[in-house]
């Protein structure tokens, strides 16, 4: 880290995925980093925020159990997230782990997945991770495949080529899920 510099002007140096990975190596190395990226990754200092979630990303892809630890409030934070690059980065990571177990944190976790995909304003990378995650719950919570295939069919409408792709793949996994 430089000198005199806070985490926050650091993150806010450079926009790149080396930035974010030469960031997520220091939060790997120094747990105090780590604490407070996620902190800053839940302010609501744009566009700090969602560069801080961008490198929690990075330590998820090189060292996930520095993040499991955060995976269940992650789910519980969900519904409180405004800034898009924060969600997208929360999901992605969300939908590359286990289910919770606990039934309250699950009905969060569909519940915010259904609104932001049946949503015309959310940003398609949060969608398309969203369809990821419920089709994970559709496994445990089978009740909710018709109602997860009309919101899938009525999101592909709107035409984005990233939600009619990954709208199919998860069509198609639900129709071998469910035939008998």
């Amino acid at each position: 880290m430089m000198v005199g510099l806070s985490l926050r002007d650091i993150l806010l140096q450079d926009l790149s995925r080396k930035h974010a990975e030469s960031i997520a190596e220091m939060a790997m190395k120094n747990p105090l980093i780590f604490d407070e990226l996620w902190e800053i990754s839940l302010s609501d200092e744009h566009p700090v925020n969602w560069r801080a979630a961008w490198s929690m990303d990075a330590v998820w892809e090189k060292s996930p159990e520095v993040i499991r630890p955060f995976i269940p409030k992650m789910w519980t934070i969900l519904p409180q997230l405004k800034v898009d690059g924060v969600k997208r980065e929360f999901v992605k990571i969300i939908a590359d782990t286990p289910l919770p177990e606990d039934e309250e944190q699950l009905g969060i976790l569909l519940g915010i997945c259904f609104e932001w995909l049946n949503s015309v304003n959310e940003a398609i990378a949060v969608k398309v991770h969203c369809m990821q995650i419920l089709l994970m719950i559709s496994r445990q919570i089978p009740e909710i495949i018709p109602e997860l295939k009309t919101t899938i069919e009525l999101a592909m409408q709107e035409g984005s080529p990233a939600i009619v792709s990954r709208g199919r793949q998860v069509l198609q996994k639900l129709q071998r899920n469910t035939a008998v």
